[in-house]
């Protein structure tokens, strides 16, 4: 996928900072894409997966916060804003999510925000129950 351009990768690191983690937080992640006229956004925190002792190769999600107060401000305007608090099934690749629909730069966007990451996309960071070592991986 391309670099993003400059108000894809702004937006996307100003709702970064509206996650506040309750624990150590695991490396955010961002997927995007353009389809039929509209700039999908979606942004994550990745998991990380246990090494070693009898949790070997669980993943776990990072507890964290998302600060909605002012997102409006965010965009030039916003058409919707939703929240899907669970999982729809085998087809739902995204989860439990907020979802925020508007326009930015011009540009229509829609954002989703997870409550963990979406299906496909391997964990964030290790946890070493070995010697209680973290490794970033992405």
């Amino acid at each position: 996928m391309a670099v993003p351009s400059d108000w894809l990768a702004t937006l996307a690191n100003e709702l970064a900072l509206r996650i506040h983690p309750v624990d150590p937080l695991a490396p955010l992640g961002c997927h995007y894409t353009f389809h039929a006229g509209c700039w999908e956004i979606t942004l994550f925190v990745s998991t990380t997966e246990v090494v070693g002792g009898e949790c070997d190769g669980e993943a776990f999600a990072s507890a964290f916060q998302f600060d909605l107060a002012g997102i409006e401000f965010l965009f030039e305007r916003v058409t919707s804003l939703g929240w899907q608090p669970i999982d729809l099934g085998d087809g739902d690749d995204l989860g439990p999510h907020i979802a925020i629909e508007g326009v930015r730069d011009g540009h229509s966007v829609w954002v989703r925000v997870t409550a963990c990451p979406p299906a496909g996309f391997q964990p964030g960071r290790d946890f070493n129950l070995l010697d209680s070592t973290i490794t970033e991986l992405w």
